[in-house]
């Protein structure tokens, strides 16, 4: 059963959730889903948030199983007023879904190559969405609506395999609220880094395209943990893509597990945002002190939302060439950090015979 704070109603003769979502600034956004999207797939419960997006749990009627749903969260639908053009709202909004669609090939991609550790993307579906319905706001107080009524039957949702286990967010909040014992720690940052190495390989496309992608927007949340210790990476929504060496998207972050250079100046980061992240979620994993605890109060407008994470909360934890490792991933000039997931697995694997 879904929760008891999410409201059922009626849309286009089938029913449908709503519930709200908290998003940044401590604003709320609506969120309407389709009881059963697709005719196929039962909605029970939010698993995670990230990456603009939502993973959704669901039963797959056809099979019995549970599986994981993508689903879009954040479209930017408002105007100016009714003198902005409504195209320039639809490229939004589609440019937003064509996100999802490079998600599913990523994990196609990864998976092609041997890569277990990320959820196998079973189908890719659409079905209705109540919130493009209307009305519409604009900034100047009026209303409007879509006159395209296949956005509003179009939405798509990302079907991925169901990942047993907790996400290493809630394992941290509820059941190692101090940390997780180091040799534990350290080998789920191995089979995370492992798949951040793969990510960082260029993918050859057989168009004669190379995609290029950074993950970014590595954190707890978006890692599950079995019983076995086995991790999966969930969310690959906020990767920045280049591709033939052009950006074409510069991808999602989350405030205090990122490095300082995301969202600095619309610039492409490199791979040492991602030995960041790598580091900043093994000092979480260790210490549980979420990083997001130590973002500066009132900073000015335009400042990194990152963290300078200091290695004292270290002290007495890990093996001092652990601290070394994590000092070194969260230096705040990409230069001095490991320059990929590589170096950082290769500076680690000696760390993981003696712990």
């Amino acid at each position: 059963m879904p929760p008891d704070n999410w409201e059922t109603f009626d849309f286009q003769g089938r029913p449908f959730y709503r519930f709200e979502l908290h998003v940044r600034d401590e604003r709320t956004i609506p969120f309407n889903v389709a009881q059963q999207i697709a005719g196929r797939y039962d909605v029970l419960d939010v698993l995670a948030r990230g990456g603009g997006g939502l993973i959704l749990i669901a039963r797959d009627v056809k099979t019995s199983n549970a599986v994981l749903i993508k689903a879009l969260t954040e479209y930017r639908t408002t105007r100016h007023d009714l003198t902005q053009p409504v195209e320039d709202v639809v490229e939004s909004l589609r440019r937003t879904r064509h996100h999802l669609q490079t998600e599913r090939r990523i994990l196609v991609q990864l998976r092609n190559n041997g890569c277990e550790s990320v959820p196998h993307p079973n189908d890719y579906v659409f079905d209705s969405n109540p919130v493009l319905a209307g009305p519409q706001p604009t900034l100047s107080g009026e209303e409007w609506h879509f006159d395209e009524p296949e956005l509003i039957t179009s939405e798509p949702y990302l079907v991925m395999q169901h990942v047993a286990g907790m996400s290493l967010k809630d394992v941290l909040e509820n059941v190692y609220r101090h940390g997780l014992e180091e040799t534990v720690a350290l080998r789920i940052i191995d089979q995370v880094a492992h798949v951040i190495e793969l990510l960082e390989q260029p993918l050859q496309l057989t168009n004669g395209q190379t995609w290029d992608l950074i993950y970014q927007d590595l954190k707890p949340a978006n890692i599950m943990v079995d019983e076995f210790g086995h991790a999966t990476v969930l969310d690959f929504g906020g990767c920045q893509l280049s591709i033939d060496d052009t950006l074409v998207l510069h991808g999602q972050y989350s405030p205090g597990h990122c490095a300082p250079e995301c969202g600095q100046g619309g610039q492409a980061i490199s791979h040492a945002a991602d030995a960041y992240g790598l580091g900043s979620t093994l000092f979480n994993m260790l210490t549980g002190q979420d990083p997001r605890s130590l973002l500066p109060k009132n900073a000015p407008p335009g400042a990194p939302r990152a963290v300078h994470i200091g290695t004292a909360h270290l002290n007495g934890r890990c093996a001092t060439e652990v601290v070394g490792l994590i000092a070194k991933c969260v230096d705040w000039d990409p230069s001095a950090r490991y320059q990929s997931a590589s170096e950082f697995r290769a500076a680690l694997k000696p760390l993981l015979h003696w712990t």
